[in-house]
């Protein structure tokens, strides 16, 4: 369970039977706004490392510091989750945190980038519950294991939670000879929400260089993840990088460079038949030379893909093809015109 049993010492915090409540929603609501701060100022450090140092195996209790980030904010999805649910048992948070490395495969997260982007949805969700909190809710009482633990002080292990970690990343920083970044509280007191007032004045501080956007990964709307991926691993020689869900609701296939994000949407999500007749593209795949994109287009017609465009060379001077998926998805491969 994500922090309650991870560690012997951690296993207290069930033994408490719900003692006066010491921290008001004042207080909680402090907390949290320190907990996402912190928590983004870590990823905007790690963005430095490269991927392979960002998923290198460094011997932790979590190999990487891609794998520690992960499990900071499975945790705190995993608790947002048990204390949004409302007809929690002890049953629910067993299942819970025994699915959670399913829900939250570190391979899911190729980058920086992936990571950030799914603490973002988790972050909006946790800043709309901790805004609702009341002193009489951080009182309501949760079922835990064989006992029951108030909002309150699970509120409180879980943001000393994912402090515990962000010290795992800080020391993981030093180990790549990265520059480690202070996340204390009292850092926090001083500086943090000065930065944050900042950041919504009508000329806010230039603080760092401007991002650079590293990739682009198409999303395809599908019926069935499975089949999409067998299509795509048996028909166009991608492999399968992860699958999500249980039953499968979201999934990613590579081939070289070229990922395809599969999304489970099980209602039409274009009108008739307007992707076919506009040519709306799901997404543009490029190789190198002319012989690359006619051994492409013949290996797919002899794997009996089907073309919504046939190979052929454009007014400019490239040389394209599209398929259609199974789920109508048209992809365009394409080569660059020659010099």
């Amino acid at each position: 369970m994500s922090g309650l049993g991870e560690h012997p010492w951690q296993g207290k915090i069930a033994q408490t039977k719900g003692s006066a409540i010491s921290m008001t929603k004042d207080d909680i609501q402090l907390l949290y706004e320190y907990d996402r701060w912190a928590n983004n100022r870590v990823l905007q450090a790690v963005s430095t490392l490269s991927v392979e140092q960002f998923t290198r195996d460094l011997g932790g209790s979590f190999r990487s510091v891609r794998d520690t980030l992960v499990h900071i904010i499975g945790g705190e999805w995993g608790w947002l989750t048990i204390w949004k649910e409302p007809s929690l048992s002890s049953a629910f948070v067993t299942d819970l945190w025994t699915r959670l490395g399913a829900l939250f495969p570190p391979n899911a997260f190729p980058d920086v980038a992936a990571v950030q982007l799914r603490w973002a949805e988790v972050e909006r969700e946790q800043v709309e519950f901790v805004n609702r909190v009341t002193n009489e809710s951080l009182g309501r009482m949760l079922p835990v294991r064989t006992t029951q633990i108030s909002l309150a002080h699970l509120m409180q292990h879980l943001a000393n939670h994912s402090t515990y970690h962000r010290g795992q990343v800080s020391l993981m920083m030093r180990q790549l000879d990265a520059g480690p970044v202070a996340t204390d509280f009292a850092l926090f007191l001083l500086e943090g929400r000065r930065e944050a007032a900042d950041a919504i004045t009508d000329e806010p501080k230039q603080t760092t260089p401007r991002p650079i956007l590293n990739s682009i990964e198409a999303q395809l709307f599908v019926l069935n993840i499975k089949s999409s991926c067998d299509f795509y691993t048996n028909k166009l020689g991608f492999a399968v990088e992860f699958v999500y869900g249980d039953p499968p609701c979201y999934g990613q296939v590579i081939r070289d460079n070229a990922r395809l994000n599969l999304r489970l949407v099980c209602e039409p999500v274009f009108a008739g038949d307007v992707r076919k007749r506009e040519h709306l593209l799901s997404a543009s795949i490029t190789v190198a030379t002319a012989n690359e994109i006619k051994q492409l287009f013949l290996s797919y017609q002899a794997a009996g893909v089907s073309f919504h465009q046939a190979l052929k060379k454009e007014p400019w001077g490239a040389r394209t093809f599209i398929i259609s998926d199974p789920d109508e998805n048209l992809i365009l491969f394409a080569c660059p015109a020659a010099d």
